[in-house]
C-alpha cells in the first residue's frame, strides 16, 4: 500500500500545503464572508398581537386592526422570544386563524 491515498481525486497530505496569511487574504475572506453568510434569525415583535396602544397591530383573532378582512399569521406576531421550535409555534398560529375564519 503507497503513502498517499485519493478521495475523488484529490490526494490527501501530499497535496496540502501551508496557507499564507495576511492582509490582502483577509480581505479576500472579509469579502467572501460578506457575500455567502447569512442568517436564520427571524425577527419577533414585528406585528405583535398587544393592544394598539402598546403598537400592536392585531387582535386574538389574527384580524389586522388598520385593515379590513385581514389576517396575519407569521411568527412576528409572537410578542416575546419563545423558547422553542418556531415551526411548531407558526403551525399552531395557523391552526387558529383557520379555526377564527
Amino acid at each position: 500500500m503507497n503513502d498517499c491515498s485519493y478521495t475523488n481525486g484529490v490526494s490527501s497530505t501530499h497535496d496540502i500545503h501551508d496557507v499564507e496569511h495576511g492582509p490582502k487574504y483577509d480581505e479576500a475572506i472579509i469579502k467572501f464572508l460578506r457575500k455567502n453568510i447569512k442568517t436564520t434569525w427571524h425577527p419577533l415583535e414585528t406585528c405583535k398581537m398587544v393592544p394598539l396602544e402598546e403598537k400592536g397591530i392585531m387582535n386574538e383573532d389574527f384580524d389586522v386592526k388598520v385593515v379590513k378582512d385581514l389576517k396575519c399569521c407569521v411568527l412576528s406576531i409572537v410578542p416575546k422570544n419563545i423558547a422553542t421550535d418556531t415551526m411548531n409555534t407558526t403551525l399552531v398560529n395557523y391552526e387558529r386563524v383557520l379555526i377564527s375564519s
